[in-house]
């Protein structure tokens, strides 16, 4: 019998969305809005880029991954905003 490969997107998709989420808004509390804050969230950005590009299903549309990989961008952007205000609100 052979097993299916699981893949994490899969199983896990709020645990992934929660994962860069967490750190945009360490990157976000920690640095504020300095050089090194946008340098990392301009690095984590091209990460999560590639990770959409080298995907097995890049050109496939299927709701369910597809959208996990949109979220955690969209929400690690949203979570540095979050963390550098309440950087200047301490």
């Amino acid at each position: 019998m052979a097993r299916k490969k699981e893949r994490i997107t899969k199983n896990n998709p709020k645990l992934i969305v929660f994962a860069f989420g967490f750190i945009g808004f360490i990157i976000g509390i920690d640095l504020g809005v300095n050089f090194v804050s946008i340098l990392l969230v301009t690095i984590m950005l091209f990460l999560l880029m590639m990770y959409v590009r080298t995907s097995d299903n890049y050109g496939e549309y299927n709701i369910g991954s597809n959208s996990v990989k949109f979220l955690s961008s969209v929400t690690f952007l949203l979570c540095w905003i979050i963390g550098f205000m309440v950087n200047s609100l301490l």
